[in-house]
Formats: C-alpha cells, structure tokens, sequence
C-alpha cells in the first residue's frame, strides 16, 4: 500500500499555493537525486525560461558544498548558505523579492524541513517536515501527519482520483518515486477511487464518438529542412504548388555543421557579416531594441531572414523573433543555443499559423497544437519533431475527429485505460 512506502531522501517538496506548479521536474530536483544517489560533486550553470522570463542558475553540489543561486534579470530568486553548526538553508524569494520559503538541509544534504512565508519573515504560514511515517504540516490551525499516497500527474488515472477525492495539496519527488501526501483518512479515499479504476478501466475511457467514415490521416509538418542546394527558384516555384514547402521555419536553421561542404554560404551570421560568428573567449551579453535586429540568418547568397531579441556570443538566447525576407514572422519564442527550445510559435511563408507549443532543439517537443496545409487540426503530445502519445484531430468545422495514441506522425489506435496512466 501506499503509506506503507519507506522514502530515504526527499529531493523536493511542494505545498500548494507556494508551489502550485510542483517541482518534481525542476533543475533543483534533478541536480539533487543526482548528487544524492551518487554523492559525487555536480555542478553547473544554466539558462532557461520559467513563466516566462530567463533565469540563470549556477550550482555546486558536492560533499561539504551546496552552492545553488538562481537570478533573474539581476533578481536573486534562489540561494543557498552554509550555517553555523552545519547544514544549509535554501532561501526562495518572489517576483518582488518578498520571502516565500526557506528550506533547512542538514550537513549532509538530507532535506529536513520547508518553512513557508505569506507577507513578511516575521510570520512563517506553514512548516512542512519530515515525519516517521511520511511528512508534518504545522499551521495555525495545527499540526496533521500526512502519509504518501499514489501519484501519477499527467494521467487519466490520478485526474479520475482527484475528482473523486480533491487535489492533494502536497507533493514530493523521492528516492522511492513520486507521491502526494495527504491525512490518514483522505489517503484511504483515494485507494478506493484506485480500486474502482481496477475493478472497472472502463470509468477511464474518454468516450469519443466513433466516426463511420474514414478519418483522413495528419500529416505532421516535416522539420527537416529542403536542400542546401536546391536553387531558390526552384524554392519559391515549388511552394506554391506544394503546401508542405510553405513552412518557413524550417528555413532558418542551416549551420556550420549541417551543411559543412557550404560553411560559409549556409552560416548563421550577425549583422552585417557574411561568414560565421565567431565568440571571444568571455561570454558576450548583446541587447537590442526591437526595432533593430540584432542579427542576420544567412539561407543563401539571395535570401537572408533577420532575428530580433537577446544575443550572446553571437547566439539566440531567450525570447526573439525571427523575421523572414518578405516581413512575415517565421519564428517566436524562446531560443537556447541558437536553437527553437521551450515554448514558441511558428508560422508559414505565407505568414498562417503552422505550430504553437513546445520544442526542444529546433525540434516540436512536448504539448503542442499543429495546423495542416487542408485546415486540420492536431492537439497533442510531440516528441522529436512529430506526434508521438495522446492527442486529438479536429476537421475544419473544430469537430473532434479522432483522438487516440499517435506514434511516429501515425495514428495508431484509441486509447486503453493502460496507455493513460503511464
């Protein structure tokens, strides 16, 4: 059973509403198991977006060291110190620099307890800690013991639990796996919500009408670009007769290494070169107006798109723009690396909308929403560039046409009570 769970080590914790997002797939959590299960140093220094803004962390985690200090546009958001006797305290600060939480850490890194503030460090809210049987909540109304119970986020399973029982306001990634943790009495509602999944899957099917036609099969728009050396004529002939050759992002990722036989036609360039950039030995920070563009994407010796927003060391990074020649947007959103990566959105070169979501390496990655060339609609999960999970086609009228398992860019079949809850 679930509060029969033995946890060793927690590596984070979140109570709603401090945490309302968890944080079981934070870099915090990550760079913790890690360090933790291993006890061999871990270190870094990373750029990424969060609510839409970039912060950077830097980090060191090793025996006897756990710096970690998160920033954002100068703003400590995050920051650990060492205190007198040993141990560590992990301060966590608000948009407006406000005091949200402290987390205690012993010497060895074991996560002790979270104390929580709502207007002030002279008045902690809540007090989340470390129990024999699972974790404490002290308030001021009380202390209440909460014991582990199952937690699946993201699936069909835990939403049908939590509709019957109410969503649990503590969560937790451990050494034993992911769990919510909630009173004694409320953890035995949800084993029997779990028992009613058990004994009838059928409660989990999303009931979609079967269709007595033929549904007409998605074609995911390809991410691989058209040839280097495909002429431009040949280009802009081409697409006008074949939709799949509208899409324009795909045009602005040619690189050195992609197409090494042409390193410095086919480079990604900056303003006014016509080579590749190359950085200095320091990280160069540049910012721009909107109005300027900051950068120049080299497709061809005739064609070039310009890129407006945050530049380091001659890269795309953060939130920017990609413009192609005839003034249509190609890309907005967020990039790292000079890469598409994090939530963005990207159009065709005739300037209609072709994919809103997630990406991950110039690569349609996670949740995502596509538009085909014939008005079709795909709102589902992505995974290296095409469709691959749960998700749903609608037809041109937004009528759901089918919705199941997709894999490859392929539909694959409805979906069963099993695939859900994975």
């Amino acid at each position: 059973m679930a509060d029969q769970v033995q946890i060793r080590e927690y590596y984070t914790v979140s109570l709603h509403p401090f945490t309302p997002e968890g944080n079981a797939d934070s870099l915090l959590n990550t760079v913790r198991k890690e360090f933790l299960e291993g006890r061999k140093a871990v270190k870094g220094n990373t750029r990424a977006v969060e609510n839409g803004r970039e912060v950077r962390t830097r980090y060191r985690l090793a025996n006897g060291c756990f710096h970690w200090k998160k920033t954002c546009s100068g703003a400590i958001l995050e920051e650990a110190f060492p205190v007198a006797g040993g141990g560590y305290r992990l301060l966590t600060h608000g948009a407006e620099g406000e005091l949200t939480s402290v987390s205690v850490y012993d010497a060895r890194q074991h996560w002790l307890k979270t104390i929580y503030y709502d207007g002030g460090p002279e008045h902690p809210t809540a007090v989340l800690e470390r129990a024999e049987s699972g974790l404490e909540l002290q308030t001021a109304e009380g202390n209440t013991g909460l014991l582990p119970c199952l937690w699946k986020p993201g699936s069909a399973e835990q939403s049908f639990i939590n509709a019957q029982t109410g969503e649990p306001g503590v969560t937790a990634s451990t050494d034993a796996g992911e769990f919510c943790f909630c009173p004694a009495e409320k953890c035995a509602l949800r084993r029997e919500a779990q028992k009613k999944i058990q004994d009838n899957p059928d409660c989990l099917a999303p009931g979609w009408p079967e269709s007595a036609e033929a549904a007409l099969d998605f074609h995911p728009i390809p991410n691989a670009p058209i040839s280097a050396c495909q002429s431009n004529r040949d280009r802009g002939e081409e697409a006008a007769q074949d939709p799949a050759r509208d899409y324009a992002a795909n045009h602005e990722i040619y690189s050195v290494e992609t197409h090494a036989a042409h390193p410095a036609k086919y480079a990604v360039a900056a303003k006014g070169l016509s080579g590749p950039v190359r950085g200095g030995l320091k990280r160069r920070e540049e910012h721009r107006e909107e109005q300027e563009p900051s950068k120049r994407i080299v497709i061809s010796s005739g064609e070039s798109y310009l890129y407006f927003g945050r530049l380091i060391d001659g890269m795309r990074q953060g939130q920017g723009r990609t413009q192609m020649s005839g003034g249509h947007t190609a890309y907005e959103g967020n990039y790292c690396d000079d890469q598409r990566d994090g939530f963005g959105v990207y159009y065709c070169k005739s300037g209609r909308l072709s994919y809103a979501g997630g990406w991950k390496k110039n690569l349609r990655d996670g949740l995502g929403v596509a538009f085909s060339h014939d008005g079709f609609i795909f709102v589902g999960n992505w995974k290296a560039g095409v469709a691959n999970g749960v998700g749903t086609e609608f037809d041109l009228s937004g009528n759901p046409v089918r919705t199941g398992l997709w894999r490859d860019g392929k539909y694959i079949g409805p979906v069963g009570p099993a695939d859900l809850t994975r």
